[in-house]
């Protein structure tokens, strides 16, 4: 059997496959989901990226964590590809650049701009929301939409914009909660304001996304140590 399949991102955040380590077959496929569909800036740690389509950034660390492997691990695995040509990786202070060889075989640039197609993954009526969306396929209409997840929605969509920034998944869940707890019942305008978080490219999305939502408290959300990220 040959040819490509579509995968949708969040794949790896479903709540019906079990919170276990990766296979090695996973840990590439998570490789090719995190690469970049086209230029961009990441944060990875203190530090902004210049990423070309094919290529992502993370620390060893990140990805053992992402894993659930041994840092020494993940080393080993990242060499055994860069040997066999799959990937070229360059680290520099901690952050390694990885570069997904013939990466338009895996993602090609027909399907990466095809918006309809990958907002389709995310809606249950695949005729509407015609709109213009950002890479992982989320639209504000996803939250006021009765057949969809408004909670999920937002985890979904924020998880992805704040790990660009360098947080880890649980940091984020754990600010994506409280945002949810201290404004109830507006996801709609929670997603909103992540996905232009994600749009305006923020280095920093914690201060930026609370501001934008104008919390009656903010100070909690702008120490970033809270949520796991360090200067």
């Amino acid at each position: 059997m040959s040819g490509t399949v579509n995968i949708a991102r969040s794949l790896f955040d479903h709540e019906v496959f079990r919170d276990e380590p990766m296979t090695e077959r996973e840990a590439w496929i998570w490789l090719i989901m995190e690469a970049s569909w086209k230029p961009r800036k990441k944060r990875a740690g203190d530090k902004v990226v210049d990423l070309e389509r094919g290529q992502l950034a993370a620390s060893v660390r990140f990805m053992a964590s992402a894993w659930k492997w041994t840092p020494a691990k993940v080393q080993r695995f990242i060499k055994r590809l860069h040997d066999l040509k799959m990937i070229c990786a360059k680290t520099d202070t901690g952050v390694t650049v990885v570069s997904i060889c013939n990466y338009d075989e895996y993602q090609p640039k027909s399907q990466a701009s095809d918006t309809a197609a990958i907002q389709q993954r995310y809606s249950s009526d695949t005729n509407e929301k015609k709109g213009e969306i950002r890479e992982e396929g989320y639209s504000e209409a996803n939250a006021s939409d009765a057949s969809v997840d408004p909670a999920k929605a937002v985890f979904d969509a924020g998880v992805k914009v704040l790990a660009s920034a360098g947080l880890s998944e649980r940091a984020s869940r754990t600010f994506l909660g409280k945002l949810r707890k201290d404004f109830p019942g507006r996801d709609g305008e929670i997603l909103t304001a992540i996905m232009d978080c994600g749009r305006a490219g923020a280095v920093d999305p914690i201060p930026w996304i609370t501001a934008r939502l104008r919390p009656k408290q903010p100070t909690s959300f702008f120490d970033l140590s809270n949520f796991g990220m360090t200067q």
